[in-house]
């Protein structure tokens, strides 16, 4: 009887514990090996699970619980929170869809946050002779591969810009560090990327002081930009152009590729254009014919700042969006 009484009254101990068990809120974000925040996650709190369409989570737990974080049946973790002010991060591991290699639009980033490809290509940078010689400045992008673990293979330069540019350009990019590989549907793929190096003879030479930017005619103190540049007779002239001078690449009708390639480019001071990079790739052979159109182009006239009371013509970046469409 006795023993009876001392096993109801654990019992009875045991549940007004459980009962108790004090409540806490945790909030957080679950984000990737690189930082990068991960969508539609399932969160296992003991018998219960919840889905997160975002990479924010925020919900009530008992204190010591463990959570169970799920991207997919073979990506989990375990996590147990015991900071319940803290904005928590959960880093997941995502898996690798090897299934075909992506196209990937815009240059990667780099694994190293303090990287700079600026710094780099300046420190780095040979200017071929014959490059020198003839004067080149282009800007050269530089095609690869880039796999599950953030390496690059598989180079190439298209457009070409002379054989000794695109070498000296695969060579820079084939230096540079690790980048972070491309991510779809919470999975990494292998894809095809694109890295711009800009040769500028001017630049290298370090005589390009005359030459201004937007940017830096907004920010210089008494300088006002006041005309932008143009195309000549207006942006419907240049539509015109467009349509009349673009051949559809056929490697993109044969695997029927429409997109839009953004195209940034110089205009100087005299309306001449230079320094043509893509900003947003939409398929190699439309960057192409998009870069072989822009310097066909006339010269543009110029874009004009003020300082003091006079207004001089200056060099502009402008950026144009191409539109390939079957």
């Amino acid at each position: 009887m006795g023993k009876a009484i001392s096993s109801a009254i654990l019992l009875s101990i045991l549940f007004c514990i459980a009962i108790s068990a004090k409540r806490i809120a945790v909030k957080g974000i679950v984000q990737d090996e690189y930082g990068r925040p991960v969508n539609n996650i399932a969160v296992s709190i003991r018998d219960t699970s919840y889905g997160f369409g975002s990479s924010r989570f925020n919900f009530e737990i008992n204190q010591n619980d463990t959570l169970h974080f799920a991207v997919d049946e073979e990506n989990k973790k375990d996590t147990l929170f015991a900071d319940p002010e803290a904005d928590h991060v959960v880093r997941v591991k995502l898996s690798v869809d090897s299934s075909g290699v992506y196209y990937w639009p815009l240059p990667p980033n780099f694994q190293s946050g303090d990287f700079s490809i600026e710094k780099f290509l300046k420190n780095n940078l040979r200017y071929p002779e014959d490059a020198l010689r003839d004067s080149i400045s282009e800007v050269a992008h530089v095609r690869f591969r880039l796999n599950a673990k953030g390496e690059k293979d598989n180079f190439s330069v298209i457009p070409s810009v002379s054989p000794s540019v695109d070498q000296e350009a695969i060579r820079l990019v084939s230096l540079m560090p690790k980048m972070i590989p491309v991510r779809k549907e919470n999975k990494y793929k292998v894809a095809n990327c694109f890295i711009p190096i800009r040769f500028n003879i001017n630049d290298y030479r370090s005589s390009a002081k005359d030459s201004m930017k937007v940017s830096d005619s907004i920010v210089a103190k008494g300088i006002e930009m006041v005309k932008q540049p143009e195309f000549p007779n207006g942006f419907n002239k240049l539509m015109e152009f467009l349509k009349k001078n673009i051949t559809y690449p056929k490697d993109a009708i044969k695997k029927n590729v429409s997109a839009k390639v953004q195209v940034k480019f110089v205009v100087d001071q005299k309306g001449d254009i230079h320094d043509i990079t893509i900003i947003w790739s939409a398929y190699p052979a439309l960057d192409e014919e998009a870069i072989r159109v822009v310097r066909k182009m006339p010269r543009w006239i110029p874009g004009e700042q003020k300082r003091g009371e006079k207004i001089y013509p200056c060099s502009v970046t402008y950026v144009l969006p191409i539109q390939f469409q079957m």
